[in-house]
């Protein structure tokens, strides 16, 4: 329990400074270069704003062209101006000569002079975008303008200059910029904190989540390792299994009993199981901690039945096989000797003692020699002691 307690704090503590290797990154190394951030963000929207604000007035100056274009007389082009004005925006036509075909303000720049008409900083924008339109065909200008309320505005003007006709078509209209207001910049710098806030939060809490659930799957394990449970599957042999479906068979060393080791043992058909037989028929007794397993040939016998029987529960292991020169298959017997040897150095990495596992060749007529190996290895696992995984 104190190693749980001890894995949650260190989860705890990883967490805070998580959280304060962020902050400090954030105040060295991303808070400065936050506001150059916004502010190259906020260039590229206001360039996007402008070409679209531009190529609106494009348009909108080509509509105006199209419904005038086909009037000649001067007076009907007035009169048609000022008629598809009642339904259209701001607007203004000069002639080539400079002089006013239609203009909102028309007396007041006549009386002020095209070149005194200026915006809030002092800038000819009219007399500027006059002078891009005749030149080059067309031109726009950004001004600044100032409302009755004295707001600021900026805005954008665009004119064509028609050759053809001899007139110059312009129109205007105010651009939102996106500025780098105080304001601004802090909603988004709480925004930038809260998101990553939220993110490490939400790590954090994770772990701690999976430690809390991983708390019965270790207390469950430590209690297995403590008192000696081997769990039994339900492909385990059937001397292996409680009487009760799925119930455990505990092993320890803290019981009233004496201890009895159970042991699994592969005999060979021919040889080791006649053996068996023998003993029994002369009424030979010896230890009933074996369990026998019966095989055709000993070379039948796999390392991972061996592994098997000592997972599911088997404090030893016995293989007894024909003497050499007798196997009933020819060969079995030195396949399975040789399987012994290279079995014997893969247990010690397992943590299962060497001794655990014996092998030795009974023959059908050596009653007496079976009683004596089993009641060998049963002695010398008692010894050994249960075996824990």
């Amino acid at each position: 329990m104190k190693k749980i307690i001890f894995n949650i704090i260190k989860i705890l503590l990883f967490g805070f400074v998580s959280v304060g290797v962020f902050l400090f990154l954030y105040q060295s190394q991303i808070d400065p270069y936050l506001p150059q951030f916004i502010d190259t963000v906020h260039k590229n929207i206001n360039e996007t704003i402008t070409k679209e604000s531009v190529d609106i007035l494009k348009q909108e100056v080509e509509t105006v062209y199209t419904n005038i274009r086909s009037i000649t007389n001067n007076q009907e082009l007035i009169t048609a101006i000022k008629s598809y004005k009642q339904d259209s925006d701001y607007f203004w036509v000069l002639n080539s000569d400079l002089s006013f075909v239609y203009h909102p303000l028309e007396n007041y720049i006549n009386q002020l002079g095209i070149e005194n008409f200026k915006d809030r900083n002092g800038f000819s924008f009219f007399q500027e975008i006059l002078m891009h339109a005749l030149s080059k065909g067309e031109g726009v200008v950004f001004y600044i303008s100032e409302t009755p309320a004295k707001r600021t505005i900026n805005k954008v003007v665009y004119a064509k200059y028609y050759e053809k006709e001899g007139f110059v078509i312009g129109k205007s209209s105010s651009i939102l910029y996106i500025n780098n207001n105080p304001l601004a910049l802090s909603q988004i710098r709480y925004l930038f904190v809260l998101v990553i806030g939220i993110i490490v939060i939400s790590l954090f809490i994770g772990l701690l989540i999976v430690s809390l659930l991983m708390i019965p799957i270790i207390l469950m394990t430590k209690k297995k390792r403590n008192v000696g449970v081997v769990a039994i599957k339900s492909g385990a042999p059937k001397e292996f299994r409680s009487e009760k479906k799925d119930e455990p068979v505990s092993i320890t060393q803290d019981q009233k009993k004496p201890f009895e080791p159970k042991i699994v043992g592969f005999l060979c058909n021919w040889c080791s199981y006649a053996g068996a037989d023998k003993a029994g028929s002369a009424q030979i007794s010896y230890p009933t901690n074996v369990r026998i397993v019966k095989v055709m040939c000993s070379g039948r016998i796999d390392p991972e039945f061996i592994l098997k029987a000592f997972h599911e529960g088997a404090d030893g292991v016995m293989i007894l096989a024909c003497h050499p020169g007798d196997c009933h298959y020819k060969e079995g017997n030195y396949r399975a000797a040789q399987r012994y040897q290279m079995l014997k150095k893969l247990l010690s990495q397992y943590g299962i003692e060497e001794d655990r596992c014996y092998f030795d060749y009974v023959s059908a007529g050596e009653g007496e020699k079976f009683v004596r190996v089993i009641t060998e290895t049963v002695d010398r696992v008692k010894q050994l002691g249960p075996l824990i995984i």
